[in-house]
């Protein structure tokens, strides 16, 4: 397994080589080589585990006055999230979810999302993680087509994420999987096919994420050296419109600017804690936290955050919780309450009458629901979303 060539996620090199390991979705893990075996970064997968747990544990204890102070009393939901954690074997999932249980208490019908790279999971490990808890798997896809997989430097077989799907949904697991729009060469056609590639997979729930590239990023040095070009902007928008066209006609509706589902029963839970603004933990090397004003970052470097280095602390003032509450709200198909849509905003200020009436004018907020008191996006006005919030 390796870092895809347009990734800035925090990832560490698994050894040993992914080439050696990791076979198809109906075999996930070579015979001489098992998860167990498998390091990252110097460290066995059991040692990262290891500090995981400690890490709920300490969270427990150093968290428990700040949770009963937000009113916190059950974890809703859990996330495994980040570069492939479908590398992790099945028991050590399920001791990071029993932590998590006896620390925190785990709402019975929590909702448990696993990340997954198709080519890293076989029927046989999907019933071992139902069995220690998750339910709700989401599979890195990005493209079907072979072309811009190999631009954006992904290794799995497009055929394993229907073999990857059937096996899941057999097994009664919630499925999304994720897709890339804007990558360079990307043609109308293409994204069309892997739109109805993805519709014709029967699934209840698909995000949606424009390319943006770091300039760290092997994909980025391959725009700068001229091998690809990259779309402009107003392709880009116009490939956002055509999924938004071809997902809501295949009965999905948007209820954040990069998720779709099919009613919701299928929406993710815990990415709608972020955009409601709840409080968050994050586990692991590089995890970000947000618990009321506080925000926590862990120790990037591996060896520092298994030695159990503090995480970075800071904390927000009311301007500028105000100013991620309106961000964040307004992603959302549920929109950013307002008192009265030509006058106050609730969120400690008056919101300009006058901005309201521009945004109303420019067809970039629903009127309706400004009627209703909520300032909700439209299809416009999701595309202009950054823009629209720095007005606010």
């Amino acid at each position: 397994m390796k870092r895809c060539g347009y990734c800035d996620f925090l990832s560490f090199a698994v050894s040993p080589a992914p080439h050696s390991v990791l076979h198809s979705a109906t075999s996930a893990i070579s015979g001489s080589v098992s998860r167990s075996d498998l390091s990252i970064d110097g460290f066995s997968l059991a040692e990262y585990t290891n500090a995981l747990i400690r890490e709920i544990e300490n969270r427990g204890k150093s968290y428990r006055e700040k949770l009963a102070k937000e009113n916190i009393k059950s974890c809703k939901t859990v996330f495994f999230g980040g570069g492939t954690p479908s590398l992790l074997p099945p028991d050590g999932i399920k001791r990071i979810i029993d932590a998590i249980a006896n620390v925190f208490t785990l709402e019975a019908d929590a909702e448990i999302t696993l990340e997954a790279n198709p080519d890293t999971i076989s029927g046989d490990y999907l019933k071992q993680i139902k069995a220690a808890g998750v339910n709700r798997l989401s599979l890195g896809v990005q493209s079907f087509n072979q072309e811009m997989l190999d631009i954006l430097d992904r290794t799995h077989n497009p055929q394993n994420v229907f073999t990857a799907l059937d096996f899941a949904n057999n097994l009664g697991f919630k499925t999304s999987i994720d897709l890339i729009y804007g990558i360079p060469n990307m043609t109308k056609a293409i994204w069309e096919d892997t739109l109805n590639a993805a519709i014709n997979l029967d699934l209840k729930h698909i995000s949606l994420y424009a390319l943006t590239l770091e300039k760290n990023v092997p994909l980025f040095q391959a725009v700068r050296k001229g091998k690809y070009t990259l779309i402009d902007d107003a392709e880009v928008a116009t490939q956002y419109e055509t999924a938004d066209a071809f997902l809501s006609k295949a009965g999905f509706s948007w209820y954040e600017i990069s998720s779709f589902s099919r009613g919701p029963d299928f929406q993710c839970e815990h990415n709608l804690g972020y955009w409601r603004g709840g409080s968050w933990l994050g586990i692991g090397a590089g995890a970000a936290s947000s618990v009321g004003n506080l925000r926590e970052t862990n120790a990037r470097r591996l060896a520092d955050y298994i030695a159990g280095k503090p995480p970075k602390k800071s904390t927000l003032n009311p301007e500028e919780i105000e100013f991620e509450k309106k961000m964040l709200f307004t992603r959302t198909s549920g929109g950013l309450p307002i008192a009265n849509a030509s006058k106050q905003i609730i969120l400690r200020e008056a919101l300009d009458a006058k901005i309201v009436d521009m945004l109303l004018s420019e067809n970039l907020i629903d009127s309706k629901k400004a009627e209703e008191g909520l300032l909700v996006l439209t299809l416009k006005g999701r595309l202009l979303h950054n823009e629209i919030v720095k007005l606010l």
